[in-house]
């Protein structure tokens, strides 16, 4: 079968923020593994017939597109904006504009009122459920994830999942464990926020996306306030799905938010006044007489706040532009490669302008996949460089040279405590030196850091020594050898997993199993 690679399209930004996007014929590279190592494939798809990827390449000379918010207002009247200082003029009038959307939004003079009100420990991260004041009358709460090891103040990653069913199922969840799991145990303190659907309900006040937003913002207030864990100048967000599209709202009202995943979106360029042409975010105001109340759970598209569509409040474009010039990574958007406003890169081409107007077009990166709402396990590890990059001023795989001997020194040594630091921090960094001493800890009798020592060897990608333990003793190990294998794997791995797709542990045989459907060999 003719297979077909996913290049990670955002690093091309490089060549400038006003150039836009041209799909280009994928053919499977004939040094396929090889680039895969490098970084720069982020995954195959097989099935019953070949699903064209695509790299996307800018174009130089192409002129920015006639609905970027530097060209167009909410009226579709003509803008012209050429510089950061008009841009910072108009970006408040936008803000406001969401903001009046969402409706009448609580006081932020609220005390927090914080309850640590349950705390468990784990083998690689301890747990803490944290409720929060949301206005005078309703609290809500956090879940929070402390991996051991990371360096304090630490970086911190906001999560919203899909579609919500409450956080105590972060660890249960197939789409929250994929990302909040994995995040902490790659060393990032892990916040996962409710859905405030479930708990606020439908009201006339206040618009669903306008009360996640809102408590968003408080969960970062209370952040700020753990100097001894979080650092403010470090805190992400992540979202899937529907929750892709409340983290790009919230980030665009809070600036505080340093750097933006969003993950399988259906965000696209406002084309038209009329709301049936908007989609999301238009499910928030209350309108059920259009399209999107097909939606399998509407209670989480709509309030019984309405809101003046003609014009619009503010265009999509205008909103999520409110991100810039901070870091944004979007992965499958508008769900999957499509024609018009619905292309994946269509709304990314149309704002990355706006990062160019602060040199920083770079910043804005797009994952294109065919996988619809499942993340490839590659997706996921280029997840956690970006923010390494956007937040931590890390370069994964340029380790300092100082850094690598302090890491050699604390691998080597006799402290458990500073050789899982040390672990961390060589993961962050892909330092190649650190996996010998590496290796030597994966059978030790602590699980964080036989399970931190197994992350370094998938980061750095020595398959080799890793494989060595696919049939370690800790379900955690095998799963993170199964998942290496689809960033670093051989042929005869994936034979190996194919000849056995079993396994006593649930989420190592669901890591095997999600291998195997990106085989690139599959058919040879």
């Amino acid at each position: 079968m003719k297979l077909t690679a996913c290049f990670v399209c955002g690093v091309l930004g490089w060549a400038g923020g006003s150039e836009a996007a041209e799909p280009i014929r994928m053919e499977r590279p004939a040094d396929a593994r090889a680039a895969l190592s490098r970084g720069r494939v982020i995954g195959w798809e097989t099935g019953f017939r070949t699903n064209a990827l695509r790299l996307v390449q800018p174009r130089k000379n192409v002129h920015a597109s006639s609905l970027c918010p530097l060209r167009v207002d909410n009226e579709f009247k003509p803008r012209k904006i050429t510089t950061p200082e008009a841009w910072e003029e108009v970006r408040p009038q936008i803000r406001k504009a969401v903001l009046g959307y969402f409706g009448e939004m609580p006081s932020r003079e609220t005390p927090l009122d914080a309850r640590v009100e349950k705390e468990t420990s784990h083998k690689e991260y301890d747990e803490q459920t944290v409720s929060l004041a949301f206005d005078k009358s309703r609290r809500g709460q956090v879940r929070i994830l402390i991996p051991r090891g990371t360096p304090r103040p630490a970086p911190a990653v906001l999560v919203i999942d899909a579609y919500g069913r409450g956080i105590e199922r972060i660890c249960g969840d197939l789409y929250c464990r994929a990302y909040a799991v994995h995040l902490a145990r790659e060393g990032f303190v892990v916040v996962a926020l409710p859905h405030w659907y479930e708990t606020f309900g439908k009201s006339r006040e206040l618009g669903t996306v306008g009360a996640a937003a809102h408590f968003t913002r408080r969960t970062v207030d209370y952040l700020l306030t753990r100097k001894d864990l979080v650092d403010p100048e470090k805190i992400g967000i992540w979202g899937h799905v529907y929750g892709a599209e409340v983290a790009q709202f919230a980030a665009g009202v809070e600036e505080r938010i340093a750097a933006v995943v969003a993950s399988c979106s259906s965000f696209g360029p406002t084309k038209h006044y009329g709301a049936a042409f908007w989609s999301p975010p238009f499910w928030a105001a209350g309108s059920s007489g259009f399209a999107c109340i097909s939606r399998s759970s509407p209670e989480m598209y709509f309030s019984r706040r309405r809101v003046n569509y003609r014009p619009l409040p503010f265009l999509t474009q205008e909103m999520v532009a409110l991100i810039a010039p901070r870091p944004l990574l979007q992965i499958n958007p508008g769900m999957g490669p499509g024609v018009g406003a619905r292309a994946s890169t269509a709304l990314a081409e149309c704002i990355r302008p706006v990062w160019a107007l602060y040199d920083r077009g770079w910043a804005l990166e797009v994952i294109d996949h065919r996988w619809k709402t499942n993340e490839p396990v590659n997706a996921r590890d280029y997840t956690v460089d970006f923010y390494l990059r956007a937040m931590c001023g890390v370069a994964p795989g340029k380790c300092p040279e100082e850094t690598t001997k302090r890491l050699l020194a604390d691998l080597r040594g006799d402290s458990p405590a500073r050789q899982l630091r040390a672990c961390r921090l060589a993961s962050w960094w892909r330092c190649r030196a650190a996996g010998p001493p590496a290796a030597g800890l994966i059978d030790v009798k602590d699980a964080a850091l036989r399970r931190a020592a197994a992350k370094v060897l998938q980061r750095i990608g020595d398959m080799e020594t890793l494989w060595q333990h696919a049939a370690h003793r800790d379900p955690i190990v095998r799963m993170i050898a199964f998942e290496a294998v689809q960033l670093y794997g051989t042929r005869e791995m994936f034979l190996t997993m194919a000849r056995n797709e079993t396994d006593p542990n649930t989420w190592a045989a669901e890591a095997k199993w999600q291998t195997l459907q990106i085989n690139p060999w599959e058919g040879q």
